[in-house]
This record gives structure tokens, C-alpha cells and sequence, in this order.
């Protein structure tokens, strides 16, 4: 068995290794990942989650890995053994988590791969697209503004061949 001093010692410098880890990495990822998510609160969820992940992984294996003896030996070891549990339930939850995010979230859009000598007739036939759009648009305008005005100047007015008592 080995001495608790040296257990507490190990576990506290895999702790302070996993903190300055975080520090060091924090606004790098942050950036990196507001450029893959293009949304500041997805980032923030996905540092967050690393952060977790970062130190717990290394506790857990730590105390995974490190013979601790008999859970009866002293409270110290038991909750020890306890924490072992508990942190690799807290990283077992957190990648179920991202896992799930990661499916519900994700973008409708898929990226399309396109050969250079391709790209000039797509934007050519994407600019037709959007000119054709702009076109129902401004058709559907109109014949809105037209209702509008009908609307706007009664049944008599819109129809002059009708009289006012009809």
C-alpha cells in the first residue's frame, strides 16, 4: 500500500498539471472553436466541456491506475475509491453530453467539395438563382401592394363600372 501523503501529493500535482493545462490552452481552443462553431455560446460549451474533460481524465486514470489499497484501510481510501467512480461517471456524463449535442445540433448544411475548373459555371448559375428569386420576390411585392391598394379603395372604386348601389 502506498502512504497517503504520497497519494495526496500525486493527486495534487496531477490537479495543478491539469489547471496550468487549462490556463495555457484556454484562449487558443476558445478561438479555434468560435471559428468551427461560429456561435460564441456553442464555443463556450465546448471549451467548457475540455476544461472538464482535462481534469478529470487524468485524476481518473490516475486513481484507476495507482494502488490504493484496500477501501477499508483507512477514510482516506475510501473516499479515494469513491472519487475514482465518481470522476470517470463525471466523464462517462460529459462525453453522453457532447455526444448528444453533438448530434442535436448539428448544421443543416454539409460542406460541398467543387473542382476549380467548376467554380465559374456555379457561381454563374447561383447568381441566375438569386436573380430568379429576386424576381418572384419583387412579383409577389406587387401583387401584395396591388391587394392592398384594391382593399384600401373599396369595392366601388376598384370596379368603375359598377355603380354605387350595386
Amino acid at each position: 500500500m502506498v502512504d497517503e501523503r504520497t497519494v495526496l501529493v500525486t493527486l495534487g500535482v496531477t490537479l495543478a498539471l491539469g489547471v496550468l493545462a487549462i490556463a495555457y490552452l484556454r484562449e487558443p481552443l476558445r478561438r479555434v472553436l468560435f471559428d468551427i462553431c461560429r456561435k460564441r455560446d456553442h464555443a463556450r460549451f465546448w471549451a467548457a466541456s475540455a476544461d472538464v474533460l482535462l481534469l478529470a481524465v487524468p485524476l481518473a486514470f490516475e486513481l484507476l491506475l495507482i494502488d490504493l489499497g484496500s477501501a477499508a484501510d483507512s477514510q482516506l481510501m475510501w473516499t479515494l475509491h469513491q472519487l475514482k467512480w465518481a470522476l470517470l461517471g463525471l466523464v462517462a456524463a460529459v462525453v453522453v453530453v457532447s455526444v448528444g449535442v453533438l448530434m442535436l445540433g448539428r448544421s443543416a448544411t454539409v460542406p460541398v467539395f467543387v473542382a476549380a475548373q467548376d467554380v465559374d459555371a456555379l457561381n454563374r448559375l447561383l447568381s441566375k438563382v438569386h436573380e430568379v428569386r429576386s424576381r418572384e420576390l419583387v412579383d409577389r411585392l406587387d401583387a401584395t401592394r396591388a391587394c392592398t391598394r384594391a382593399r384600401t379603395l373599396g369595392p366601388t372604386s376598384s370596379f368603375p363600372w359598377r355603380s354605387a348601389g350595386a
